[in-house]
């Protein structure tokens, strides 16, 4: 028996594909096989002709640039923004860091600072509170030598130099209201009638000879003084303080109740120191009168204040108030009319506690000299 087969025929090419069918016999079973599997061979290798032609194209093509690939990548895009986060971190946490250790330092020069101005302000406003204008100058002159206040030594050493006969005060401080008004008498002009007033004012001392008060001569043997500058109601013997001579003094009479009333002491010299007098003046004061004072005040030096404030501000019978800068050991000084005359003896200040209050003299008048 002999079998016919269908036989299929593919042929292949670049530009050709053909499909015949036909029948084979059984013996022809073998060669169909062969032609089956050249066809198959040639197929394979035209297919890795053309793969290796299309990656020969594929590798002509320009790659994409590493950074395009990496952006392209989730993961490797993760990995970039933690890494940046963490350094941007690190970053900031050490800027602020040193910032706030810059603003510590900042912090802590300011707070030197201000404690160094404040202690030196204190100390200046301290030492200007002395009781005469060369005190006061001294003292400031020790703080800048001292080295105590380096903030303001050049404004003060200027200051000093610009103003010679000047010095600050602060406040209400020992009789003196705002700026100090005296001046020493040894600056004043030879033709100043202060100036020749002056000869007749000195210092009253205990017999021990502590300086007390300030007290002017009112006849060749005769001198006047507050009545509390004698501290011991029963002391006799006081030492009289002028020109360079110390003359023994004895006390006369004396009057002293309490601040606001009369308060004079009248003492006799055991001898006469050739010096002009005081006149007493026999009228009252008159409100708004203008005075000036001789006085001394902390030192050996002798003051005299006039100014606008030192004048009449209020009158009682045997006292009246004036606004004249005084200062401890200016009792007993003489308040001096425009006229030259002695319109009273100054006793103290009205009220230690107030800057504005003024000072409590005795009225000439009032006196029991004649």
């Amino acid at each position: 028996m002999i079998w016919r087969l269908f036989s299929v025929r593919l042929s292949f090419g670049p530009d050709k594909f053909e499909l015949v069918f036909g029948s084979v016999e059984m013996d022809d079973l073998e060669s169909l096989r062969l032609a089956l599997d050249r066809e198959r061979l040639k197929f394979e290798r035209q297919k890795l002709a053309t793969e290796v032609r299309h990656r020969r194209q594929e590798s002509r093509r320009p790659r994409p640039a590493f950074w395009k690939d990496l952006l392209s990548n989730p993961l490797a895009l993760a990995i970039v923004g933690g890494f940046i986060t963490l350094m941007t971190s690190i970053v900031s946490s050490t800027y602020t860091s040193s910032q706030n250790r810059e603003a510590e330092k900042m912090r802590a020069a300011y707070a030197r600072d201000s404690a160094r101005d404040s202690l030196a302000a204190d100390l200046i406003k301290k030492f200007v509170e002395g009781p005469s204008r060369e005190a006061v100058r001294e003292n400031l002159k020790f703080l800048v030598d001292a080295g105590l206040v380096p903030t303001y030594a050049n404004e003060i050493r200027a200051y000093l130099q610009a103003n010679p006969d000047a010095a600050p005060q602060v406040a209400f401080r020992g009789g003196i209201t705002g700026v100090d008004d005296a001046v020493p008498v040894e600056r004043l002009s030879k033709s100043d009638p202060m100036a020749t007033l002056a000869q007749s004012v000195g210092r009253l001392a205990s017999a021990n000879g502590q300086e007390l008060c300030t007290a002017f001569l009112v006849a060749p043997r005769v001198i006047a003084a507050a009545g509390h500058c004698i501290l011991n109601s029963q002391e006799k013997t006081m030492k009289f303080l002028i020109g360079g001579r110390e003359i023994n003094a004895m006390v006369v009479s004396r009057e002293f109740t309490t601040l606001g009333k009369k308060n004079y002491a009248v003492l006799n010299l055991t001898d006469a120191p050739s010096l002009p007098f005081l006149k007493l003046a026999k009228r009252a004061p008159s409100m708004g009168e203008h005075l000036s004072i001789l006085m001394f005040r902390g030192s050996a030096k002798q003051l005299a204040v006039r100014s606008d404030d030192c004048r009449v501000s209020a009158i009682e019978s045997e006292t009246f108030v004036h606004g004249c800068d005084t200062g401890p050991g200016s009792s007993g000084a003489p308040i001096i009319s425009e006229m030259g005359e002695v319109i009273g003896v100054h006793n103290g200040r009205k009220n230690q506690g107030a800057s504005d209050a003024g000072g409590w003299a005795t009225r000439a008048d009032a006196l029991p000299i004649y």
